[in-house]
């Protein structure tokens, strides 16, 4: 008997051993890295638009729902206030005993105006009787940052500090005994807008920031936090401004500790600024990477996060699942070698052998931007003419040749005071489609770029098939995130209706042969970081994520099509001017904007995050719940990304025709020294190599010349503890984050050919303008 128990014991706890090797692919942090994409190979059940809340109301004596505001108690700083909702029509709307002018269908909105101090008013229907309480100020000050009581930093670090205040004001900060200026963002509402500084912390004690404001003779101050000082910092960080800065060259940090990315992928902010906006122009890093980092963090007070700077000048989120921290010890230079290319799934798959996880720049030069100092990445085309890949702290960069593909058509290497870049010429300027990287267990750092599609004619309303196309929908919100409200403030939120419309949306891509995947096809909740890592594991050709937007006004309309990467610019637009074609709703900021939308910065292929009309606006809600409209919009939709990859469609679609080029690595003499170009002699002026026709089938021994990291030993108490680094093998589904951006520094030093191959003297300059914008979800 003990002998069965004991059998059966071990029976199930290897079936449980399985179940958790097939269904259990989390990271070392708990977390799900992968989600197994989910194919949609036939039509999904899609039962239609069932929203009864204009019926559901009349069957009350008197009710109101009120879509605005969301509270009964609230201070405001503006004079006017709007209401709006929706009641029973079988009963007068009386606001504060007077009849009010209400639609045929109960909905309402109308401004009220208040006086200053507490404003009580009354809304009655029937029976149904609702007491707001509204206090109107008018305040100098807005709202101001940091706002803790007490804030606990090491001295001699950055600090923001920013206040909402009235446009025109002159607004200043007091601290440690100094006075520092705070200049206007360029972001407001036309009564109030956002100024801001940054300022040194001291170096011990504790002082509180104070912040005056001043215009036409009234003054307002506040205390902000006091800021303690809890250590002394590491860092000598002096704050640039973004078009000065551009990441150029590396900092000092110390070589004491290296900061090592764990999180799939750790999203870039732009060094030598203190704010938490997403740009670009600053790409992710893999799990992997590795780089010297400060331990003392720099805060953001405007959005609560902080930040470890690391040596080449980008910032991280310093979060223990985003980045570990370890005392140590890295090689001074980094040799790269190429380990081979080739196409595969559609996708330009480019290797490269190194010593150690370095960090990288990814650039798409050439591009320009609206405004660069007010955060404003929008563009009026793809102008982009190369991709800029510069190994960090590279020594050499070996044995390159350029695979046969239908991206790129010519190459270029180029030697920096500090590192080499690989310049990549695109065949077409404005001809690219995305991008992801991944660092390997073998120490390869493997680059894979999506090729272009090809879609056929075929005898449909749209004239094309979108056979062989992968397109991911993504239903935003879901579960406990149920998005906006609406118009009447009823139980069917965004979420509800971001399914019905992404169901729509697959349903009709999919009649076209597209191949369609969804993170969620049910109302569950996913969170952001499954998303990011879904869309790019499917390694799709599109993926569109699908949304509605929501005010305080209830007369908002229209709809917009949001990008971040400005090689998404091209489908946003086709999808944008296709929706404004069917005259079923107006659009909002022109109908197409750059956004930062957390999803948007996936880099793995364009992705359009679209807002398609105003929940809570009441002409757009009426439209939007009517299956006359959802249907009618979605073909819009449809038109436009099939009109997309229509434009493009001049491209080879048998990437199986395309050449490999073998595995040329360093090979090690016999001194045990590492091959590479003698960067002694005379270095020839740039070259433009082609893309080779042809490839020889031989390759080099596959060697390396390895140069350890050391580990000295864990970190002390006040940073993030651990033994040693973990040996993390990247997925090569990471999550995208954003693109990164480049100074013309890079065109330093001289520029040396690889290949053997004939040569074309290189003509191009670099054009490159730069803007950004805050961080944010959707």
């Amino acid at each position: 008997m003990k002998f069965k128990l004991l059998h059966r014991t071990i029976s199930y706890i290897l079936i449980l051993c399985l179940l958790i090797s097939l269904y259990g692919c989390g990271n070392r942090n708990g977390n799900s890295e992968i989600i197994n994409p989910e194919l949609l190979s036939s039509r999904l059940d899609n039962n239609g638009i069932s929203d009864t809340t204009e019926k559901d109301i009349r069957n009350n004596d008197g009710k109101i729902l009120f879509s605005s505001p969301q509270k009964d108690k609230l201070t405001v700083h503006d004079e006017f206030f709007s209401f709006s909702g929706l009641c029973n029509v079988d009963f007068p709307l009386l606001l504060d005993g007077k009849e009010q002018s209400v639609g045929e269908d109960g909905y309402f909105t109308f401004p009220v105006k208040l006086e200053l101090g507490r404003n009580v008013i009354v809304f009655q229907n029937g029976k149904f009787k609702k007491v707001f309480s509204i206090t109107y100020t008018k305040p100098l000050i807005k709202s101001y940052t940091p706002s803790d009581s007490s804030l606990t930093l090491d001295g001699g670090m950055p600090l923001s500090v920013t206040a909402v205040v009235k446009s025109g004001a002159k607004v200043s900060a007091e601290y440690n005994g100094k006075t520092f200026s705070l200049e206007t963002t360029g972001e407001g509402d036309g009564v109030y807008e956002t100024y801001k500084c940054v300022l040194t912390t001291a170096k011990n004690g504790s002082h509180t920031i104070k912040i005056t404001a001043s215009l036409d003779g009234d003054t307002q101050t506040v205390k902000a936090s006091k800021i303690v000082i809890g250590g002394k910092s590491n860092l000598n960080y002096n704050p640039s401004p973004v078009k000065s800065m551009q990441n150029k060259g590396y900092v000092d940090v110390g070589e004491t500790y290296i900061a090592e990315v764990v999180a799939s992928t750790a999203e870039g902010f732009l060094g030598g600024t203190v704010d938490d906006y997403s740009r670009p122009t600053v790409n992710y890093l893999p799990r992997g990477t590795m780089d010297y980092c400060s331990t003392s963090k720099i805060y953001d007070s405007e959005s609560g996060k902080k930040y470890y700077l690391l040596r080449n000048n980008i910032r991280v989120y310093a979060k223990k699942k985003n980045v570990k921290l370890y005392k140590g010890k890295l090689p001074e230079t980094n040799s790269v070698s190429y380990g081979g290319g080739e196409i595969r799934d559609k996708h330009l798959l480019l290797n490269f052998k190194v010593d150690w996880r370095a960090p990288f720049r990814f650039v798409l030069g050439g591009q320009g931007y609206s405004n660069e100092g007010a955060q404003n990445y929008n563009i009026s085309s793809q102008n982009f003419s190369y991709v800029d890949v510069t190994f960090c702290y590279s020594d050499a960069l070996c044995d390159f040749t350029l695979p046969e593909n239908p991206i790129f058509g010519s190459y270029e290497i180029i030697k920096n005071s500090k590192d080499y870049t690989l310049r990549l010429h695109l065949k077409t300027k404005g001809n690219f489609w995305g991008w992801k990287a991944t660092y390997t267990s073998s120490n390869t750092l493997q680059f894979s770029f999506l090729c272009p599609s090809k879609i056929e004619k075929a005898d449909n309303k749209y004239g094309y098939s979108l056979k062989g196309i992968k397109i991911t929908i993504d239903a935003g919100h879901g579960g406990s995130d149920s998005g906006t409200y609406n118009a009447a403030n009823s139980s069917y939120h965004e979420k509800y209706y971001t399914l019905i419309y992404a169901k729509t949306l697959a349903n009709e891509l999919l009649r076209l042969g597209a191949t369609v995947y969804m993170p969620r096809t049910e109302d569950k909740t996913v969170p952001l970081e499954k998303r990011y890592n879904y869309i790019t594991a499917t390694n799709a050709d599109l993926a569109v994520s699908v949304h509605f937007n929501g005010s305080s006004n209830g007369e908002a309309g229209g709809y917009f099509m949001g990008y971040f990467n400005p090689y998404t610019y091209n489908v946003a637009k086709s999808i944008s001017k296709s929706v404004a074609s069917t005259g079923l709703i107006s659009t909002d900021k022109g109908g197409l904007s750059w956004h930062y939308f957390n999803l948007s910065r996936v880099s793995a292929c364009p992705v359009v995050l679209t807002e398609n009309g105003y929940l809570t606006g009441i002409n757009d809600y009426k439209k939007i719940k009517t299956s006359t409209f959802c249907k009618g919009y979605i073909e819009g939709l449809v038109r436009g990304i099939v009109n997309y990859f229509a434009e493009g469609s001049g491209y080879a679609a048998n990437y199986n025709s395309y050449t490999s080029t073998p595995s040329r690595v360093v090979v090690t003499s016999s001194a045990g020294k590492t091959s590479r170009p003698n960067l002694n002699v005379s270095i020839p002026s740039r070259v433009v190599v082609p893309t080779p026709s042809s490839h020889s089938s031989s390759s080099k021994p596959t060697t390396s010349n390895k140069r350890p990291i050391t580990i000295v030993s864990s970190v002390p108490s006040r940073v993030v503890t651990s033994s040693v680094p973990s040996k993390s093998e990247a997925s090569v589904s990471s999550i995208p984050s954003s693109s990164q951006s480049k100074d013309s520094s890079l065109n330093e030093g001289s520029t040396v050919s690889q290949s053997n191959e004939s040569k074309q003297t290189n003509t191009s300059t670099e054009n490159s303008n730069t803007a950004a914008q805050p961080s944010g979800t959707s």
